[in-house]
């Protein structure tokens, strides 16, 4: 699965095809189609029955292989002083819920989040993925920072981000700013 990522292809089908014009034989030698078929059908993070009534979580069903890989990322790399905060959107043109759209992105259709990441090495050291609710930019910028203010690090950010109030709150929390900033409050 990983490396259908890597290997693009329009249909899931084709990645493990024997027609001369798409094969891709690594994929063959790895399992058979019907394997792989079968195990993708029954293939789940987590039990549906497990889910609370009230759970509003829009991945529930990956949290807890994201909550481990994000645990991951952040223990096994610690961020130099300049890291960074953007978005990332992953491609996606299946159906749900809080797909977004972006007529200014090469992949129209995805699955936003927001990153925070080394700046020198782009290490992905958090993310936070946008499930159709979104909260202000504050309190997202505050929840990926999360007990990681008060080390002195410098925040660069676009204009999107950023506010005098935000710039203000993380000079309080011994993080410094860099970037363009909007006059007024969004």
């Amino acid at each position: 699965m990983f490396l259908t990522g890597i290997i693009g292809k329009p249909e899931l089908e084709q990645y493990l095809s024997t027609d001369e014009l798409v094969t891709t034989p690594m994929f063959g030698k790895v399992m058979s189609r019907n394997c792989f078929e079968i195990i993708l059908t029954y293939f789940h993070f987590k039990d549906n029955s497990q889910r609370p009534p009230n759970c509003n979580d829009r991945l529930f069903k990956v949290r807890p292989i994201l909550d481990h890989l994000l645990s991951r990322f952040r223990e096994l790399y610690i961020p130099g002083q300049n890291i960074s905060i953007d978005e990332g959107m992953l491609s996606w043109c299946g159906r749900l819920g809080f797909r977004v759209y972006n007529k200014d992105k090469p992949k129209k259709y995805g699955i936003k989040s927001y990153v925070l990441t080394d700046s020198a090495t782009s290490y992905c050291w958090q993310l936070k993925t946008y499930c159709g609710v979104g909260a202000t930019f504050e309190e997202t910028i505050l929840g990926l920072l999360g007990n990681h203010t008060n080390k002195g690090h410098v925040l660069f950010m676009d204009n999107l981000y950023n506010s005098v109030r935000l710039s203000k709150r993380l000079l309080e929390l011994g993080t410094y700013v860099c970037g363009t900033i909007r006059k007024t409050e969004t």
